[in-house]
Parts: structure tokens; sequence; C-alpha cells
């Protein structure tokens, strides 16, 4: 579901995952910029923007924990 912590991750591996077939691989830094402006154009209301952001903010600490080796578990970043 849109705007959950589990689709921001998904979303974020995803990018990962297809840097490894594309000719022109993006940092992870351009697509949490490309999330973030999309976040801002979706969101309808200021309250689920900031849920959405939030939401996002956990979902990108847990992807650059997991990919820099850190052990934290899942849970603590859902909802």
């Amino acid at each position: 579901m849109y705007g959950t912590v589990s689709y921001f991750i998904k979303r974020l591996k995803e990018s990962i995952m297809n840097n490894l077939v594309v000719n022109q691989a993006s940092t992870l830094q351009v697509c949490y910029s490309q999330i973030k402006e999309e976040i801002h154009a979706c969101a309808g209301n200021e309250e689920k923007e900031e849920s959405y952001l939030l939401n996002f903010e956990k979902a990108f600490r847990y992807v650059r924990n997991e990919l820099l080796g850190h052990e934290e578990e899942f849970d603590e970043y859902e909802n």
C-alpha cells in the first residue's frame, strides 16, 4: 500500500537492484530525492504528506543500515 514503510523499503530496494542492469545507474540519494518529490506531489493533504514522509525516512534509514551492515530489526521501522 502506498505510503507505508514496507512500500518505501521495496521501492528503494528495487531502485538499487535496477542499478545492476541499467547503463547509467543512479545513486541512492537521487532515488531519495525523486521519491520525496513524488510524495509532495501525490499526498493530497498535509497530514498524509507528513505521514508518508515519516514512513519514507524510516524506510530510508532501514535500507541504508542494511546496506552498511548494521543489524536492526524491521519491526523497529514499522508503524
